[in-house]
C-alpha cells in the first residue's frame, strides 16, 4: 500500500526533500516525518536531522 502512495503521487525521497527545503513549514515536516516511520526507519533516521535544523 505505500509503495502504491509513494507512485500515484509520484514523490521520490528527494522529491520530500526538496518540498521541506522549499516550504519550511511544520505541517510538511510532520508529513515527511510520518512517511518516513511509515516506509522504514533508515528513511526517517536522515530526515529527522534535516528536520532538526530546518524546523528552526
Amino acid at each position: 500500500m505505500d509503495s502504491n502512495l509513494d507512485s500515484s503521487l509520484g514523490i521520490d525521497r528527494m522529491d520530500f526533500a526538496i518540498l521541506v527545503i522549499d516550504s519550511q513549514s511544520d505541517f510538511t515536516i510532520k508529513i515527511v516525518a510520518w512517511v518516513g516511520i511509515k516506509r522504514t526507519s533508515m528513511l526517517y533516521s536522515p530526515f529527522c536531522f534535516t528536520l532538526k535544523g530546518y524546523s528552526k
